[in-house]
């Protein structure tokens, strides 16, 4: 009886670290998303100006339109545009939409 009260205690005692190692990393992986934020969103804006820049052929050359740019005034401050454009352009490729 005594091994089975040891085991179970043990079993608890790693059940507890476990989760106090889980909560030891989400509370680190917070931290360095909230530090980093301001970099996520000076590059997300400096792309989004960048995008801005060309012109109708230009955007037409890479598969977007203005609208596209455009539309990623609706993104979070620190989504980077480039990622979400790339993904229209792609997906206008596989399609065989042509602009």
């Amino acid at each position: 009886m005594t091994a089975q009260v040891s085991a179970c205690n043990n079993s608890v005692t790693l059940s507890i670290t476990v989760t106090k190692t889980a909560i030891l990393v989400k509370a680190v992986a917070l931290a360095k998303r909230v530090v980093l934020w301001p970099g996520r969103v000076m590059t997300a804006r400096q792309h989004a100006a960048i995008l801005h820049r060309l012109d109708e052929r230009e955007l037409r050359d890479i598969g977007l339109t203005r609208q596209d740019v455009l539309s990623t005034s609706a993104l979070d401050m620190d989504q980077d545009p480039s990622l979400h454009l790339a993904r229209i352009a792609e997906e206008r490729w596989l399609q065989g939409i042509r602009l």
